[in-house]
């Protein structure tokens, strides 16, 4: 399983369309693809905004690559415990000063959890 991701400008719309990954099935690396991308636009932090803002040191464990439009990001830096995740990536663009913040969020689920919803049988009569 690979884990690509579209980074999104507004933190409210990255609610609408989460994608969901087993707690089973977690991959290595999230691909993040970055839209409207300009290679003078760096990575310079990057926060678990899920309940409080929460900077996360990311060192070596996140690469922006200069000349494409994506960031490769290694889920041992992520939270990766079972339940909804959002992150916010901030920008600077180089050459204006500009700060921006993009949002990208993921679902954890528990393969093992219950159904939500009852199987509908038909039993068959004698």
């Amino acid at each position: 399983m690979v884990g690509l991701f579209q980074l999104n400008n507004d933190s409210s719309s990255v609610l609408y369309d989460v994608p969901v990954i087993s707690s089973h099935e977690i991959p290595y690396f999230f691909y993040l693809h970055i839209p409207n991308y300009q290679k003078e636009n760096k990575v310079y932090e990057l926060s678990d905004v899920s309940e409080t803002k929460t900077v996360i040191k990311y060192g070596k464990l996140l690469k922006q690559d200069k000349c494409r439009p994506w960031i490769s990001i290694e889920t041992r830096l992520l939270d990766m415990t079972v339940g909804l995740h959002v992150y916010q990536l901030s920008f600077v663009n180089t050459i204006l000063n500009h700060v921006f913040n993009m949002y990208f969020a993921y679902n954890i689920q528990d393969s093992d959890l219950e159904k939500p919803y009852i199987y509908m049988n038909r039993e068959e009569e004698s």
